[in-house]
């Protein structure tokens, strides 16, 4: 066999074992591609509810929902763009490798479930009353919709190895303080 079929034939397997490397990464791109699309239904849905409310808590409330949307938005976007151009895309958190883990991803799909269940019948509950407790039902039904939203990105990020959330370091700001002294020994 000459060298050049030699050189060839190891590029063609090189180029092989990358792409297999790629798909066992995590999710297909169909899976991107589905969660991108979720999000953009879900983005749009919190940008008309921002767009019925003039301002106050429950305009913070959905604004944040509507951020948390779109940063998981954006994360996957880069993944899915990474993807695209072949491209392995892997983050590391306090030095550990962050990788899908669809076990986790699974068991936080009965709790988004379940809060879908909590927010469809807080909906109801808000649509049949007006004034200030109408106002306090539509800022729980906001709240849950962030909730909603804070799952789903923890959702995402186990599924496809994002980094975020990110759980805070086990060693507290609190083990460091030093000694505790009464009012009159502090000066």
């Amino acid at each position: 066999m000459s060298s050049f079929l030699k050189i060839l034939l190891g590029l063609v397997l090189g180029l092989l074992v990358s792409v297999a490397v790629l798909v066992r990464s995590g999710p297909s791109r169909a899976d991107l591609v589905g969660d991108l699309e979720a999000l953009d239904e879900e983005i749009g849905a919190a940008e008309a509810d921002l767009g019925e409310i003039k301002g106050g808590l429950l305009a913070d409330v959905i604004r944040l929902r509507l951020q948390t949307l779109s940063l998981t938005r954006d994360m996957l976007d880069q993944k899915n763009r990474a993807l695209l151009r072949g491209i392995s895309l892997n983050y590391r958190v306090e030095g550990r490798l962050l990788t899908p883990d669809p076990a986790a991803a699974d068991s936080l799909l009965s709790e988004i479930n379940d809060i879908r269940t909590q927010l469809a019948d807080q909906r109801a509950e808000a649509e049949q009353v007006g004034g200030l407790l109408g106002v306090m039902h539509q800022t729980a039904v906001a709240t849950t919709e962030l909730t909603l939203a804070m799952l789903q990105q923890a959702h995402v990020a186990k599924k496809h190895g994002l980094p975020f959330p990110i759980t805070p370091p086990t060693d507290t700001a609190s083990d460091n303080l030093g000694t505790v002294v009464e009012d009159e020994d502090a000066f």
